[in-house]
Protein backbone atom coordinates (compact mmCIF):
# COMPACT_ATOMS: atom_id res chain seq x y z
CA UNK A 1 0.00 0.00 0.00
CA UNK A 2 1.48 3.79 -0.46
CA UNK A 3 0.07 6.87 0.54
CA UNK A 4 1.18 9.83 -0.88
CA UNK A 5 0.74 12.64 1.44
CA UNK A 6 1.99 16.36 0.07
CA UNK A 7 5.91 15.95 -0.36
CA UNK A 8 5.72 12.77 1.65
CA UNK A 9 5.52 9.21 0.29
CA UNK A 10 4.49 6.18 2.90
CA UNK A 11 4.87 2.53 1.97
CA UNK A 12 3.50 0.01 3.87
CA UNK A 13 4.63 -3.81 2.96
CA UNK A 14 3.93 -7.17 4.29
CA UNK A 15 7.12 -8.64 6.56
CA UNK A 16 7.81 -11.90 4.86
CA UNK A 17 10.65 -13.86 6.46
CA UNK A 18 12.22 -16.38 4.45
CA UNK A 19 12.84 -20.07 5.48
CA UNK A 20 15.70 -19.17 8.15
CA UNK A 21 15.85 -16.37 8.13
CA UNK A 22 15.27 -14.05 11.46
CA UNK A 23 13.11 -11.63 12.27
CA UNK A 24 15.26 -8.81 12.13
CA UNK A 25 16.90 -9.86 8.96
CA UNK A 26 13.59 -10.46 7.12
CA UNK A 27 12.12 -6.48 8.38
CA UNK A 28 16.03 -5.43 7.66
CA UNK A 29 15.45 -6.82 4.10
CA UNK A 30 11.59 -5.87 3.23
CA UNK A 31 12.63 -2.21 4.04
CA UNK A 32 15.63 -2.27 1.97
CA UNK A 33 13.15 -4.02 -0.83
CA UNK A 34 10.38 -1.26 -0.17
CA UNK A 35 12.92 1.95 -0.44
CA UNK A 36 14.00 -0.16 -3.47
CA UNK A 37 10.80 0.03 -5.33
CA UNK A 38 9.98 3.28 -4.20
CA UNK A 39 13.36 4.73 -5.89
CA UNK A 40 13.73 2.42 -8.68
CA UNK A 41 17.07 1.08 -8.13
CA UNK A 42 18.78 -0.88 -5.62
CA UNK A 43 19.97 1.08 -2.26
CA UNK A 44 21.77 0.30 1.03
CA UNK A 45 20.06 1.93 4.22
CA UNK A 46 22.91 3.05 6.65
CA UNK A 47 22.02 4.00 10.05
CA UNK A 48 23.54 7.19 11.88
CA UNK A 49 25.17 7.32 15.20
CA UNK A 50 21.39 8.24 17.07
CA UNK A 51 20.09 5.19 15.07
CA UNK A 52 18.65 7.30 12.17
CA UNK A 53 18.41 5.43 8.89
CA UNK A 54 19.93 7.14 5.46
CA UNK A 55 20.29 6.04 2.27
CA UNK A 56 24.60 6.75 1.39
CA UNK A 57 24.18 8.90 -1.67
CA UNK A 58 20.95 10.52 -1.27
CA UNK A 59 21.58 12.24 2.03
CA UNK A 60 18.53 14.77 0.23
CA UNK A 61 16.39 12.20 0.85
CA UNK A 62 14.33 11.86 4.41
CA UNK A 63 13.86 8.32 5.16
CA UNK A 64 11.81 6.84 8.45
CA UNK A 65 11.05 3.52 9.22
CA UNK A 66 9.12 1.67 11.50
CA UNK A 67 7.89 -2.29 11.38
CA UNK A 68 5.27 -4.18 13.41
CA UNK A 69 5.36 -8.40 13.81
CA UNK A 70 3.51 -8.29 10.47
CA UNK A 71 4.47 -5.15 8.45
CA UNK A 72 6.98 -2.76 7.65
CA UNK A 73 6.32 0.97 7.14
CA UNK A 74 8.67 3.35 5.47
CA UNK A 75 8.05 7.07 4.95
CA UNK A 76 10.29 8.89 2.10
CA UNK A 77 10.14 13.23 2.00
CA UNK A 78 13.09 14.90 -0.02
CA UNK A 79 12.27 18.48 1.74
CA UNK A 80 11.59 18.01 5.27
CA UNK A 81 12.53 15.88 8.47
CA UNK A 82 9.85 12.66 8.90
CA UNK A 83 9.23 9.92 11.12
CA UNK A 84 7.12 7.24 11.19
CA UNK A 85 5.81 4.97 13.25
CA UNK A 86 3.30 1.42 13.12
CA UNK A 87 2.43 -1.13 15.71
CA UNK A 88 -0.12 -3.83 15.94
CA UNK A 89 -2.49 -3.23 18.94
CA UNK A 90 -1.45 -4.93 22.33
CA UNK A 91 -4.19 -4.80 24.97
CA UNK A 92 -3.16 -3.89 28.38
CA UNK A 93 0.29 -3.49 27.77
CA UNK A 94 0.55 -0.27 26.72
CA UNK A 95 -1.40 0.50 29.81
CA UNK A 96 1.33 -1.37 31.99
CA UNK A 97 3.23 1.07 30.81
CA UNK A 98 1.72 4.84 30.20
CA UNK A 99 3.52 6.56 33.20
CA UNK A 100 6.79 5.87 31.54
CA UNK A 101 5.48 7.51 27.98
CA UNK A 102 2.38 10.06 29.23
CA UNK A 103 2.43 13.09 31.45
CA UNK A 104 -0.25 13.26 34.15
CA UNK A 105 -1.96 15.97 31.87
CA UNK A 106 -1.68 13.64 28.39
CA UNK A 107 -3.00 10.45 30.98
CA UNK A 108 -6.14 12.24 31.52
CA UNK A 109 -6.53 13.23 27.99
CA UNK A 110 -5.55 9.40 26.63
CA UNK A 111 -7.02 7.35 29.70
CA UNK A 112 -6.67 3.48 29.71
CA UNK A 113 -8.39 3.02 26.29
CA UNK A 114 -6.29 0.55 24.16
CA UNK A 115 -7.04 2.56 20.81
CA UNK A 116 -6.40 5.55 22.38
CA UNK A 117 -2.90 4.61 23.93
CA UNK A 118 -1.43 3.00 21.02
CA UNK A 119 -2.42 6.42 19.63
CA UNK A 120 -0.40 8.17 21.48
CA UNK A 121 2.23 5.96 21.38
CA UNK A 122 2.67 5.90 17.56
CA UNK A 123 2.86 9.70 18.26
CA UNK A 124 5.46 9.82 20.63
CA UNK A 125 7.42 7.21 18.60
CA UNK A 126 7.12 8.71 15.32
CA UNK A 127 8.00 12.27 16.37
CA UNK A 128 10.92 10.61 18.59
CA UNK A 129 12.35 9.76 15.16
CA UNK A 130 13.08 13.54 14.50
CA UNK A 131 13.97 15.05 17.85
CA UNK A 132 17.02 16.99 17.35
CA UNK A 133 18.82 14.97 19.82
CA UNK A 134 19.20 11.14 20.98
CA UNK A 135 18.31 11.01 25.00
CA UNK A 136 15.25 11.79 24.63
CA UNK A 137 12.83 10.38 26.92
CA UNK A 138 9.06 9.63 25.67
CA UNK A 139 7.32 11.20 28.25
CA UNK A 140 9.01 14.52 27.62
CA UNK A 141 7.22 14.39 24.04
CA UNK A 142 4.57 17.01 24.22
CA UNK A 143 2.50 18.90 22.39
CA UNK A 144 5.31 20.63 20.25
CA UNK A 145 4.31 23.56 17.54
CA UNK A 146 7.28 22.38 15.18
CA UNK A 147 6.08 18.98 14.43
CA UNK A 148 2.86 17.97 12.98
CA UNK A 149 1.04 14.66 12.74
CA UNK A 150 -1.05 14.94 9.14
CA UNK A 151 -1.70 10.82 9.21
CA UNK A 152 -2.48 8.64 12.05
CA UNK A 153 -4.86 5.96 10.45
CA UNK A 154 -5.13 2.01 10.72
CA UNK A 155 -3.28 0.00 8.21
CA UNK A 156 -4.45 -3.44 8.19
CA UNK A 157 -4.91 -3.55 11.75
CA UNK A 158 -1.83 -1.65 12.87
CA UNK A 159 -2.02 1.80 13.92
CA UNK A 160 0.36 3.68 11.40
CA UNK A 161 1.21 7.56 12.50
CA UNK A 162 3.51 10.14 10.54
CA UNK A 163 4.98 13.22 12.38
CA UNK A 164 6.66 15.69 10.12
CA UNK A 165 9.04 18.87 10.69
CA UNK A 166 7.51 21.94 10.10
Amino acid sequence: MTIKLGTTTIIVAPIEPRPGENQRAAERRCAAQVVADALGAEVVIDHRPDGAPFIPGREDLHISISHSRHLVAVALDASRRIGIDIEEPRPRQLERVAERFLTPAEHAVYGTDDEALLLAWTKKEAAYKIAPYADLRLIAIDDNPAIEFPLSTVVDGARLTLAVAR
